[in-house]
């Protein structure tokens, strides 16, 4: 499970699959009746780093004062920590989050790079919550934005053997 660096617990993942009553991801199953909500929500963005700006005010004070090289160390940092924040902002504000709220109160962040196709995700576990599909089988293709459905009659496509009494 690759847990993304942008927010705690955030995972990426290419694929999210939908066997009947369960989602799978990775190494990862989760009951879809054990699921209290589903959300869509933006990344948390770090506040701005005001101090970043104190660091460079500083080392421009410092140079204009003869003491260069402290002054262009300080000016360097201040301005990496600045363009930092800002690559994180840009990166940040392209992903979105689908949050799945267990009973429990666990959560389960999924990130998307396509508001359009989190949507339509999103609409698709929302009639498999209200009709409650159990011969449903989704794939989710994160990574290409794309949805492969199949609908299943109680077949199995393993090696499995039924076994009746």
């Amino acid at each position: 499970m690759n847990y993304n660096f942008f927010e705690q617990n955030s995972i990426e993942t290419p694929f999210l699959t939908v066997k009947g009553n369960l989602i799978c991801w990775q190494n990862t199953i989760i009951q879809i009746s054990n699921i209290s909500s589903i959300s869509k929500d933006s990344m948390n963005i770090k506040p701005f780093p005001s101090l970043s700006l104190i660091v460079a005010l500083a080392g421009w004070i410092l140079i204009s004062v003869n003491s260069v090289p402290v002054g262009v160390c300080l000016l360097a940092i201040g301005i990496g920590w600045f363009a930092t924040w800002l690559c994180d902002v840009y990166q940040k504000s392209k992903l979105k989050k689908l949050v799945f709220v267990m009973n429990s109160g666990e959560k389960y962040t999924i990130i998307f790079g396509s508001l359009l196709f989190l949507e339509e995700v999103l609409k698709i576990l929302t009639e498999l919550l209200a009709f409650k599909n159990e011969s449903s089988n989704i794939v989710f293709n994160i990574k290409d934005n794309k949805i492969d459905t199949m609908i299943c009659d109680n077949e199995f496509h393993d090696d499995s053997t039924v076994i009746k009494n």
